[in-house]
């Protein structure tokens, strides 16, 4: 085996600047690896919960195709993206007033 060993003479402030910055770069891509994954299905009560509904607002939504529902096993699961697709946006109809024109 054979390996080389350089030493390469830094004065004590550029050491710690130079070690400092790759440890924040070393730290930069495992927080990113780290970050925690969104939980992309949900449950029946999971998206009840979400969507603050009662279980029977679910049921219609999802008979009248404005929520798309997913089964295996019995059991039904809705995607969170596609919850969050699902919503529009809500027009304001707010009134003129006097106070407003001025």
């Amino acid at each position: 085996m054979n390996s080389n060993i350089q030493f390469i003479q830094y004065s004590p402030e550029q050491l710690v600047t130079k070690l400092s910055s790759d440890l924040k770069s070393q730290l930069k891509d495992i927080i990113e690896n780290l970050k925690p994954c969104e939980k992309e299905v949900l449950t029946r009560d999971e998206t009840i919960i979400f969507l603050g509904i009662d279980q029977s607002t679910l049921w219609e939504w999802t008979k009248q195709g404005k929520v798309q529902a997913y089964g295996i096993g019995g059991r039904r699961y809705y995607k969170k993206s596609e919850l969050i697709n699902a919503l529009i946006p809500i027009q304001s109809k707010r009134k003129l007033t006097i106070n407003d024109a001025a």
